[in-house]
């Protein structure tokens, strides 16, 4: 027995069993692809899933749940923290001017000259201010930018493999279910198959 497969295969155990792994015939590809074509419109047109399927996927549906959350909010983020930025970025550079426009009040009366400028200053410091926060605003903007590019997006890719092998291990299920109908001999009885 030892010489038929030394003469077959490399004489090494897992050599054997090599057509069993990568041999998958086109009629058995095309039976998995067609159930899981199948599961796909099955969650497209909102048909029930069977209650134990649902349980047992119930912790992962949480954490999609909450992956999906994440990913929404972090989006949310980034876009207001845009947004901010600019509008925070237009505020100062209105201080700024309206600051260079206090500063050159060379025709008014002294008093009033002296309030003009001390105006002024108040406004050059805060715009002075806006600016040291744009910094910290542009620098929180790049570091929430990196986690959504890294964790987020790498993360979704994941996501997208799970839900893939969910849909198709569901469908296997399908075909399992038909298989397994049609070899039970109480369901067969009942329809008046034999």
């Amino acid at each position: 027995m030892a010489l038929f497969y030394e003469a077959t295969t490399s004489g090494l155990n897992f050599d054997r069993f090599t057509e069993d792994l990568f041999g998958d015939s086109t009629k058995l590809r095309m039976k998995q692809a067609f159930w899981s074509a199948k599961q796909l419109l099955r969650e497209k047109m909102g048909k029930r899933e069977d209650e134990h399927i649902l349980a047992a996927d119930a912790e992962l549906d949480l954490n999609l749940q909450q992956f999906y959350q994440i990913k929404e909010s972090t989006k949310r983020l980034l876009d207001s923290k845009s947004k901010l930025h600019r509008e925070f970025s237009d505020l100062s550079h209105l201080e700024f001017d309206i600051a260079e426009l206090f500063f050159d009040c060379k025709d008014e009366k002294k008093h009033l000259q002296r309030v003009m400028q001390m105006t002024a200053n108040s406004f050059a410091l805060c715009a002075k201010e806006r600016q040291n926060l744009l910094l910290l605003i542009a620098r929180f903007y790049h570091e929430l930018n990196e986690f959504y590019e890294r964790a987020v997006l790498d993360c979704a890719q994941s996501v997208e493999a799970v839900e893939k092998a969910r849909l198709d291990y569901r469908g296997s299920l399908l075909w399992m279910k038909k298989c397994s109908d049609a070899l039970d001999p109480e369901l067969r009885d009942s329809n008046g198959l034999e």
